[in-house]
């Protein structure tokens, strides 16, 4: 039997993300310290602004993918999904999880912890690569259909002219 895993970006990339959502509830208590006038709709607004910068950082430091052998688990910035292992019908490079709901129809649920933009920092590519082979590798094992180990890194040729 297998042990749960639990999958996450590097520490940078969740460090960011929370930097990047308190960033406008920072924007919104400046906004409300520098006017000199505060009706109660601008403390309204800005609470309100404040609290979803706060629930999204949050959600951002614990963005990933959960797998086990009851299903995955996929935490995005606004919710978390569960998904059964017999509803999972193929886990994507894109990368998402293809799944089928109750009644039949064909869903799909976005990682975006290890979305690759196309811009960005080698190491953080290969990590984000390295945990959609690793969730891959597991869909493909529960349907018997396993690719090589992503745990196993391929080396690279070694160079035999050197003389």
């Amino acid at each position: 039997m297998m042990s749960p895993v639990d999958l996450k970006p590097l520490l940078i990339s969740r460090v960011a993300g929370v930097l990047g959502w308190l960033g406008p509830g920072a924007l919104a208590v400046g906004y409300l310290v520098g006017r000199a006038d505060r009706p109660p709709v601008v403390f309204v607004a800005v609470g309100a602004c404040v609290a979803i910068s706060l629930y999204l950082a949050v959600r951002a430091y614990r963005m990933g993918a959960h797998y086990g052998p009851e299903g995955i688990e996929v935490r995005g910035f606004v919710l978390s999904r569960r998904i059964p292992k017999a509803r999972i019908t193929e886990v994507t490079s894109f990368p998402a999880v293809r799944w089928q709901s109750d009644d039949g129809k064909a869903r799909w649920s976005p990682i975006f912890a290890f979305f690759d933009a196309g811009e960005g920092a080698s190491f953080l590519k290969r990590h984000n690569k390295w945990a959609i082979e690793r969730l891959q590798d597991w869909d493909g094992r529960r349907r018997g259909t396993a690719r090589r180990n992503p745990s196993k890194r391929r080396r690279r040729p070694v160079r035999s002219d050197r003389g």
